[in-house]
């Protein structure tokens, strides 16, 4: 007989399903940027009420298309004037953003800015850290992020093979009558394929309307089917 068409069981193709899912999946870990920084702050005057200060920043780390330098003073200071760059402050935390003109700095390219500042009390003391682009100013140069896992780890691995299908009780082998129908109208007459050779399933009519081969009789004393 030959055959028109042939679909895997589904218990067949569950091996292969299992296999694709016990693929390990490796992470591409993107490039980390070096950052690091070095800042100069002096106050170049003081008066009653006010002084003028200085910033001079170095970039150690690789280039960066614009920056922004970020401090706190600690004694009720106050940015009032600045130049060469845009200053900001909200109660303690000033944040200084580059000018048009300077904010590309390639890797120990240098820059500076001042301004102008209100200070009172006894006490004008220069801020103790500042951080460039989020990354803190410490003379050195370091990754801006821990690098990620390249990888993964995997699953628990499943099962190499599939059982082989149990006949039913009471069933016999019987010709490829599952020719000519689909997987669901197979499985609902109870057939399964072994090896794409034999089938198990229950004798008597078929279940379902579609047409399946003839079933063999069996030979005599073997137990087995013939065509």
């Amino acid at each position: 007989m030959a055959l028109s068409r042939f679909r895997l069981p589904a218990v067949l193709a569950l091996p292969v399903a299992l296999a694709a899912a016990a693929v390990t999946v490796v992470a591409v870990s993107p490039a980390s940027a070096a950052a690091g920084c070095r800042v100069a702050y002096s106050v170049a005057s003081q008066w009653p009420g006010g002084f003028t200060g200085n910033v001079s920043l170095t970039n150690l780390g690789d280039p960066v298309d614009g920056w922004t330098l970020t401090w706190s003073f600690g004694a009720g200071q106050q940015v009032t004037q600045a130049w060469n760059a845009t200053v900001t402050q909200s109660g303690a935390q000033v944040s200084a953003r580059n000018a048009a003109w300077n904010g590309g700095l390639a890797t120990g390219a240098n820059t500076s800015f001042g301004f102008n500042g209100s200070w009172s009390g006894g006490a004008n003391p220069a801020p103790s850290s500042f951080s460039l682009n989020g990354t803190v100013c410490t003379g050195g140069v370091g990754p801006t992020t821990a690098p990620p896992p390249t990888s993964l780890p995997p699953t628990s691995a499943p099962p190499t093979s599939a059982p082989p299908p149990t006949p039913p009780p009471g069933g016999q082998a019987n010709s490829m009558g599952f020719i000519g129908c689909s997987m669901a109208e197979n499985v609902a007459q109870g057939y399964v394929a072994v090896g794409g050779r034999r089938m198990w399933g229950r004798t008597g009519p078929a279940a379902s309307s579609c047409s399946r081969g003839p079933t063999p009789t069996p030979a005599r004393g073997s137990g087995s089917t013939s065509r």
